[in-house]
């Protein structure tokens, strides 16, 4: 039995070696912020389902990395969140959403499309 565990171990381990090749590998910083507050007590947090959290704004700031092969080293992409209903409540349906995300300017035309894939994904 120790035999056939170690054997199924080594197959698991050697097997998911192709897959980290493929994974896309991005190294920043990430802020969000919502407009309800996200880590709080369950009593202030149900007083504020249905009526405010449906904004939010994402950003991320890339300080070396690569998405779908096009490299973002030193770039910038904000999305800016306005949902039907509070962000996250899993007993509302916040679409539709309307979204708008800022590209840096810096970026070329593919770096544009990449990160605004990045965001998306």
């Amino acid at each position: 039995m120790r035999k056939i565990l170690m054997i199924l171990t080594a197959g698991l381990v050697l097997g998911s070696f192709p897959s980290i090749g493929r994974a896309q590998h991005i190294r920043g910083t990430y802020v969000e912020t919502r407009s309800a507050d996200v880590y709080t007590g369950p009593c202030f947090a149900n007083a504020e389902v249905g009526l405010v959290g449906d904004r939010a704004i994402l950003a991320w700031r890339i300080e070396r990395g690569q998405w779908q092969g096009v490299r973002l080293d030193g770039l910038s992409v904000v999305g800016v969140i306005k949902a039907r209903a509070t962000l996250g409540d899993p007993y509302s349906d916040p679409y539709p959403a309307e979204a708008v995300l800022i590209v840096d300017e810096k970026a070329t035309p593919e770096q544009r499309t990449a990160l605004i894939r990045f965001a998306q994904e």
